[in-house]
């Protein structure tokens, strides 16, 4: 349970931020007992309980709502179980059944909504505003109201359309909503209060309101136990909340259903025995698990990663590649600037400003994450829709994390030439650093790899760049033989592909204490090396020389390179034959030049010639 005392600790050393929402992270951080719901409506009360006014949410991000919930009503499927005070039209509508044209009647839902809400406004607990919403939902006209609004559009027959038909003409109403809504009558609806005179929050936002339902459902929770996680006695839970990893995520990371599939059959009587854990524990490590995954979490499929500090320390990009980590580094130190990383390659101690770069780069985050704080690592996946499980733990200081970074983007660094779009660049399309694992992926298995193998060679990539686990050799060569083959791919993928793939075989071998580096090293006298050396010369001068409608299509040296990585010295003496051309031809235009290239390929044949 080491996991879930460091999410509380977190939730507790962060807790001035919660209920705060930022453009960093859609999900706030919620209090105890709460968690979040797309609203359709709102709908304006005074505290006298009259109806005032009401509107369609139709901006996506202002429906996200923070709502009270209980054990029962945050884990509910098909089953009717009520949220204690915003929910959808069938549980807070008096008038439900006299409007939703026949079908199943939801009195009943609307009768232990009431009370659930009469108990808490008559509790100690008590809110002054909560009150006046409670008396005017007791009249039960909250869907002839928002008829009278306009928001419920009415058919032929008089009551309120379920769903759209364009025999009506353009949408209105509640079916301008910006999140998807089936049928009408199952709009959700928040409520706010105004009090003449004060200038309060709305009622989902407002920390007062949290605070009095907080209080009344921790005084209504039984007996006490022992918690696993905290080893305090305390009211413990018996359901634990989902939503993970997103809005739709039903998969949970403790669970029990011994009642039904016997999972405990045999070594436990009944499912507390297993484990028990607070309420305000598990809530508390779920939200701050839900608001860092949000917030700073890496997606792949179902995968999920993420690395936080448990006093809430600035981290740096664990999952992207380098220019990403520089973005996420200008974004959190003013100081940093992106132009370091863009550097001339051709500049012979290129590696040498690289990593002065790097550590300028990594120097904010240095500063936070010493050896003193703490930093945990997180992997999370699941093998079916409702089981979460976690594939990767681990606690580190926050030095040693930033270590581990550093040397992955030191070692697996390589001039990657793949960025689209120019605004995403500074000086050029250029730049050095590591590439991120979704893109290792694609440069082992294509662009049209399934889902399935992608988070399975993520989740395998992964541990290279947060545990220092050696670069896997089966993706290592998947990434060589399809660099080797340009043919395949336009030319797009393939310099993506190249430029990977090169990082990846340095990365590889410096993990077997190899150091490649990423300038041409006239030291190697291996043949593989002098042979790709050539084959580099012969590619370029031909480039160079093609114009017009030929500037896109592969040079010979391309075309060939799948048959010179296993016959170099029968299809070198084809490439001579094709480059002559072009030889005399930058002759005719370079003659300086010309001489340079053919000086550097004859140096290169002599070594051939001549292996030391």
């Amino acid at each position: 349970m080491s996991w879930m005392q460091k999410l509380c600790e977190t939730y507790d050393c962060c807790a001035p931020l919660i209920g705060q929402g930022d453009d960093s992270s859609p999900v706030p951080l919620l209090p105890v007992a709460h968690t979040t719901q797309k609203a359709h409506l709102e709908v304006t009360v005074s505290a006298e309980g009259v109806f005032l006014r009401a509107r369609v949410i139709v901006d996506k991000k202002d429906s996200d709502t923070i709502i009270p919930c209980t054990e029962k009503s945050q884990n509910r499927t098909s089953a009717p179980e009520n949220h204690p005070l915003f929910d959808k039209l069938q549980y807070v509508a008096g008038d439900y059944d006299t409007f939703s044209g026949g079908g199943k009647q939801r009195r009943a839902d609307y009768e232990d909504y009431i009370a659930d809400f009469e108990a808490w406004c008559a509790s100690p607990c008590g809110n002054v505003r909560t009150a006046g919403l409670l008396s005017y939902l007791k009249k039960g006209t909250l869907i002839s109201d928002l008829i009278q609004a306009g928001l419920l559009p009415t058919g032929n027959n008089g009551l309120p359309l379920h769903k759209w038909d364009s025999k009506y003409g353009e949408r209105r109403g509640v079916f301008l909503t910006a999140t998807a809504l089936t049928d009408a009558f199952d709009a959700f609806v928040r409520f706010n209060v105004e009090v003449p005179g004060c200038e309060e929050p709305p009622l989902w936002s407002d920390p007062a309101v949290w605070e009095s339902y907080i209080s009344y459902y921790a005084a209504q929770q039984g007996a006490r136990d022992l918690c696993y996680a905290t080893g305090e006695v305390m009211p413990c839970s018996e359901m634990s909340p989902a939503k993970i990893r997103g809005t739709g995520d039903k998969a949970k990371l403790i669970s029990s259903n011994d009642t039904s599939g016997f999972t405990y059959r045999g070594r436990f009587e009944n499912a507390s025995q297993a484990v028990r854990i607070g309420y305000e524990t598990t809530q508390k490590a779920h939200n701050a698990l839900k608001w860092l995954i949000a917030r700073q979490g890496y997606h792949c499929g179902g995968l999920c990663y993420v690395a936080w500090g448990t006093h809430g320390e600035k981290m740096p990009d664990t999952t992207g590649n380098t220019r990403d980590m520089a973005q996420r580094a200008a974004a959190d130190f003013s100081e940093i600037d992106l132009d370091e990383l863009y550097e001339d390659v051709s500049k012979p101690d290129v590696e040498t400003l690289y990593a002065k770069n790097l550590d300028r780069l990594l120097s904010g985050y240095g500063r936070a994450l010493t050896d003193r704080s703490g930093v945990v690592v997180m992997g999370l996946d699941s093998a079916t829709t409702g089981r979460l499980s976690i594939v990767c733990y681990e606690e580190l200081q926050g030095s040693e994390l930033l270590r581990r970074v550093r040397e992955w983007h030191s070692t697996c660094a390589w001039p990657l030439r793949y960025l689209k779009r120019p605004d995403l660049a500074v000086k050029g399309s250029v730049f050095i650093g590591a590439p991120s694992p979704e893109d290792i992926v694609e440069a082992a298995y294509g662009k049209k790899v399934s889902d399935k193998l992608r988070k399975s060679a993520v989740r395998r990539v992964m541990p290279c760049i947060l545990e220092e686990m050696p670069v896997p050799r089966d993706l290592m060569l998947c990434a060589a033989q399809r660099a080797s083959n340009p043919a395949a791919m336009d030319s797009y993928e393939y310099q993506k592909t190249l430029c990977v793939t090169c990082a990846l075989v340095r990365k590889y071998h410096s993990d077997k204490g190899r150091n490649y580096p990423m300038a041409w090293d006239e030291n190697n006298k291996q043949r593989s090396y002098l042979f790709g050396g050539v084959l580099a010369y012969y590619h370029y001068i031909e480039s160079y020389m093609l114009e017009g409608n030929e500037a896109s299509r592969l040079t010979n040296a391309m075309r060939l390179k799948p048959y010179y990585s296993r016959r170099p010295k029968t299809t070198l003496g084809v490439l001579d034959q094709k480059l002559e051309p072009y030889l005399r031809r930058l002759y005719s235009r370079d003659n300086k030049l010309a001489g340079y290239y053919k000086d550097k390929v004859a140096q290169l044949y002599k070594l051939l010639s001549n292996p030391e």
